[in-house]
């Protein structure tokens, strides 16, 4: 079990890589909100490889470390120990909640992309990688907290929560020559000044996120919860919207920038619409 300091580091990475994953967590149900920090700081760690290496065969070699730690862990018998704190608590959540092992492994896998900045061929490979990366982590948040809705509601909304986090960061992964996981099928993204991928993300967030809002009468509490995170999404589009593409509808802000939202803004968003029962 980790100790109460490495407990506080697994909380602050969780807090600064997937804040709203991380404070969706803190108001669950105290029997569920340990193990859903640490699936957010295992995500955390995963999106923060990139920063974290200057080449990227070392981001392979955290990478791959990961890979092997899971494989360890999932074994029969006793948990093998890795002597990472986040490792260690994280193989003994998954065994005690029944978690899919493949689902982490697609996450590692999907982080592999971040480390090349060579821009994908086609939409289908910027679908596949929000599901793995993102639709993932719904979908294992919601079987620690008890919820089970169609999987389809866990892959919309990790479409649209990844397509909003993807529009959110494009300028500055651009700008860098990092990976902006849009395809070339839409766009050169290194020739991209007209702002047509964060256009082409923020449509695809709009698209995904009206399944889940449809849903979200059917869907029980603890589901719910879990998607709060995508309650950040709809409020921030609008208003980065341009008057002439508005995914949204509404009243938009003039400029065609996405406008990242605050920590304060986005924690009082969260706090109102978890008050309000729903995302």
């Amino acid at each position: 079990m980790a100790s109460g300091e490495e407990r506080d580091e697994i909380r602050t990475v969780a807090r600064a890589f997937e804040y709203e994953r991380y404070l969706a967590a803190l108001l669950m149900p105290r029997n569920v909100r340990e193990p859903l920090v640490l699936l957010a700081a295992f995500s955390a760690e995963l999106r923060r490889v990139p920063s974290l290496v200057t080449e990227p065969m070392m981001g392979s070699i955290r990478l791959q470390w990961w890979r092997d730690a899971l494989d360890a862990a999932a074994g029969g018998g006793d948990v093998v120990r890795s002597g990472n704190p986040l490792a260690d608590a994280l193989a003994v959540t998954v065994r005690r909640h029944d978690l899919p092992w493949g689902l982490l492994q697609g996450m590692i896998d999907a982080a592999e992309y971040a480390l090349d900045p060579t821009p994908f061929q086609h939409t289908a490979e910027t679908r596949q990688y929000l599901i793995k990366r993102e639709a993932a982590l719904f979908e294992l948040s919601g079987r620690v907290a008890g919820a089970r809705p169609p999987r389809e509601v866990w892959a919309n909304a990790g479409l649209a929560y990844g397509a909003f986090r993807c529009a959110v960061a494009y300028d500055a992964a651009r700008r860098h020559g990092a990976q902006t996981f849009l395809s070339r099928e839409v766009a050169e993204p290194a020739a991209d000044e007209t702002g047509e991928g964060r256009r082409w993300f923020a449509e695809r967030a709009a698209e995904a996120l009206g399944p889940v809002r449809a849903a979200a009468k059917t869907l029980g509490r603890p589901a719910r919860r879990v998607l709060l995170p995508l309650a950040i999404i709809e409020p921030f589009l609008r208003r980065s919207s341009s008057a002439a593409e508005r995914p949204f509808g509404g009243r938009p802000v003039v400029g065609s920038g996405i406008v990242e939202p605050s920590r304060l803004a986005r924690a009082t968003r969260l706090l109102l619409r978890h008050w309000r029962g729903g995302f």
